[in-house]
């Protein structure tokens, strides 16, 4: 009987041999993902406390703990392959909602953490707007990694060193958008908390200056990644194939950079103020009418893999304008005044 993970395996056009090595990881990976959702709203829970500090901490403790059970379980005595990789991941997990339920209890946060009867009674009366924004976050997750393994699924056509190449690179280059990341958590809280206080002129502000300081990071970063493409490449890998395709694309996202610090922060302002069907739309609009049917053209008309890394720029620019355009016609103040909504966690 196929199992689920090896049926999805098989859509990205991946080699036979290549499933069997990837399962044990992807099963376990798969397994943790639900403590992945609790840490992740959790951590939320404490950005919306306008306390960044406590997730930041945990990352820091959890990020070392798995970089050494990488170490110990793949290259270790046990030299487990990648099923060391995954329960390392689900052992991080372990011991990263184990963290913030007792950082939660320490310091007060007050975050719904246990799960008693009398609390989830009283938070009934949430559960429609709890709802309402969650369920377009939910979908846009669906949007992203549905297309990814479509893309996944063309760039397989092109050889297992174009499918490494996105994968190594994507983790190269993602120190560069991490800012990004982190100007969209400030935003959501800030716009937040304006909003809740009534001063909607003063969210547009918190909105705008978070993307400034996002594209000019995304600017500065995306150029040292442009520069050090190669040399960043061949730190990860001495496979040529990898590194002759690692190189256009890494200089690809390095150019989408500042796109990406636009919609990434812009899109937490929005999620700030309660909009998360925005985010959604630009996600389904970025991916579905621009990144997955332009790489199938490309890949149908038999251009090379560079014309693939140029689709992804098409997506970022069409997520960056539609996210952008929403936030300049300013519906999002009036709609989160109106619902007198005083805080909308943060993605």
């Amino acid at each position: 009987m196929l199992s689920f993970p090896r049926f999805w395996l098989g859509l990205l056009n991946a080699r036979p041999e290549v499933i069997e090595l990837a399962l044990p990881y992807l099963r376990l990976t798969l397994a943790s993902t639900l403590l992945f959702a609790v840490s992740i709203t959790l951590e939320c829970g404490f950005r919306a406390a306008r306390d960044t500090r406590t997730p930041l901490a945990v990352a820091i403790v959890v990020t070392a703990l798995k970089t050494l059970g990488n170490w110990i379980l793949i290259f270790g005595p046990l030299r487990l392959g990648l099923a060391g990789a995954g329960i390392a991941t689900m052992l991080a997990q372990v011991v990263a909602v184990s963290l913030l339920v007792a950082a939660n209890r320490w310091r007060g946060i007050g975050i719904a953490v246990p799960f008693t009867p009398r609390r989830i009674a009283r938070a009934r009366g949430n559960l429609r707007e709890v709802m309402r924004l969650a369920t377009p976050a939910m979908l846009e997750r669906l949007v992203l990694n549905l297309a990814l393994m479509d893309y996944f699924a063309l760039l397989g056509s092109y050889g297992q060193a174009a499918v490494a190449a996105y994968t190594v690179g994507v983790r190269i280059t993602s120190f560069s958008w991490f800012p990004g990341t982190g100007f969209a958590a400030a935003a959501a809280t800030l716009v937040g908390h304006a909003l809740g206080a009534q001063a909607p002129d003063e969210a547009t502000r918190a909105g705008w200056r978070a993307a400034r300081f996002a594209v000019g990071v995304s600017i500065v970063l995306g150029l040292f990644v442009a520069f050090a493409r190669v040399s960043l490449a061949r730190v990860f890998t001495d496979d040529a194939g990898v590194i002759e395709a690692l190189g256009p694309f890494m200089l690809t996202l390095a150019l989408a950079q500042p796109l990406m610090g636009i919609h990434f922060t812009l899109g937490g302002a929005l999620r700030g103020a309660g909009d998360t069907l925005t985010p959604l739309l630009a996600a389904a609009i970025g991916n579905w009418a621009f990144r997955v049917p332009i790489a199938y053209a490309f890949e149908r008309r038999g251009l090379g893999i560079v014309w693939m890394w140029l689709a992804l720029v098409f997506d970022h620019l069409a997520r960056a304008g539609w996210i952008s355009i929403a936030f300049v016609r300013g519906r999002w103040r009036t709609r989160a005044i109106e619902r007198g909504s005083s805080f909308s966690g943060a993605a």
